[in-house]
C-alpha cells in the first residue's frame, strides 16, 4: 500500500516538473540558425597584408540577414567595402533591403535589382567563381567620408540552406594602411581559388603578379624651360648629338675661311 502511494507521489512530481519545463520552453524564443564565414583576399600575392571579411548569415522571418564586416590585417590594412556577391539557386526570386551600416546603393540579379545594377568598382569580374546576385555598398572613393567597413542587409525569399558551397565574395577599394590606401581586393571563401587577377592595373613585368592598384600612378611631368610672358614655358628640346656639334663647328670654320679669302682678293 505504501509502495503504491509512493509511486503515485513520484509520478505526480515528475509530471509536474515536465509540465513546468514544457511551459518554460514554450515562452523561450527559438534559437535562430546562423553561420559565419571568413573571406580572404583572392587577388594579390601578399595576402597576409590584406584585410579579411567576416560574413554572418542569420536566418530570420522571411529570409536571411547578412552582416558583413571588414577585419583589419595584422599589418593594419583596411578597406572600403564596395560590393557583396552571392551564388543563389533562385536569385531572381530574392529581394534585397538595407538594414544598417553602409547603405545599399545598387542591386544586381535580384527581383528588385536597380536599373544601374552594381558599378564597376563593386564587381568581381575575373574571379574564378560564379555569382548571380550583387549588392553594392556606398559609392567609390573615400575622400568625402564614404568609407564603410560594415553593412547589414536582408535577403528575402531565401533560407540559410540555400547558401551552399560558401559561394560568397566581396569587393573592397581604397585598401591599405592609413596614408596609403591605394589598392583593391577581391575576397572569397576557401571554396574559391585565388586567381591573382591584375586586370585592373598595368603589368609591371616579372613572374610575380603585382598588387592591384586602385588608381593609376601619375605620369612623369614634361621638363619645361621656363616661364615666359604667358606663364607657360616651352617643352625643352633634346640635347644635340656630339657628331652634330662637330659638324656645325667644321661648317662654321669653313665659312669663316672662305670669307677671309674673298676679303684678301678684294684688297
Amino acid at each position: 500500500m505504501k509502495t503504491t502511494k509512493l509511486f503515485a507521489s513520484k509520478s505526480a512530481v515528475l509530471a509536474g516538473t515536465m509540465a513546468i519545463a514544457s511551459a518554460m520552453l514554450s515562452v523561450m524564443p527559438a534559437q535562430a540558425a546562423e553561420k559565419t564565414l571568413t573571406l580572404t583576399d583572392k587577388t594579390n600575392t601578399n595576402t597576409q597584408d590584406y584585410p579579411t571579411v567576416s560574413v554572418n548569415l542569420k536566418e530570420v522571418a522571411g529570409g536571411v540577414e547578412v552582416s558583413v564586416n571588414v577585419v583589419p590585417s595584422a599589418a593594419g590594412w583596411t578597406g572600403d567595402l564596395r560590393g557583396v556577391w552571392f551564388n543563389l539557386p533562385n536569385a531572381g526570386g530574392v529581394s534585397v533591403s538595407g538594414i544598417g551600416g553602409g547603405p545599399v546603393t545598387g542591386i544586381a540579379g535580384a527581383s528588385n535589382a536597380t536599373k544601374q545594377g552594381v558599378s564597376n568598382s563593386g564587381e568581381l569580374t575575373g574571379m574564378k567563381a560564379d555569382f548571380n546576385l550583387g549588392v553594392e555598398i556606398g559609392s567609390q572613393g573615400i575622400s568625402k567620408g564614404d568609407d564603410f567597413q560594415s553593412a547589414t542587409f536582408k535577403l528575402s525569399g531565401v533560407s540559410l540552406a540555400d547558401f551552399s558551397s560558401d559561394m560568397i565574395g566581396t569587393r573592397m577599394m581604397s585598401v591599405g594602411p592609413e596614408g596609403n590606401r591605394s589598392y583593391s581586393s577581391k575576397t572569397g571563401s576557401a571554396a574559391i581559388p585565388g586567381n591573382n587577377d591584375s586586370s585592373t592595373t598595368p603589368s609591371t613585368g616579372g613572374s610575380t603578379p603585382p598588387a592591384v592598384v586602385e588608381e593609376p600612378s601619375t605620369p612623369s611631368a614634361p621638363v619645361y624651360s621656363g616661364g615666359g610672358d604667358e606663364g607657360g614655358g616651352m617643352v625643352s628640346e633634346a640635347a644635340p648629338e656630339p657628331l652634330t656639334i662637330l659638324g656645325t663647328m667644321l661648317g662654321g670654320g669653313a665659312l669663316v675661311a672662305a670669307r677671309k679669302r674673298k676679303a684678301n682678293k678684294a684688297s
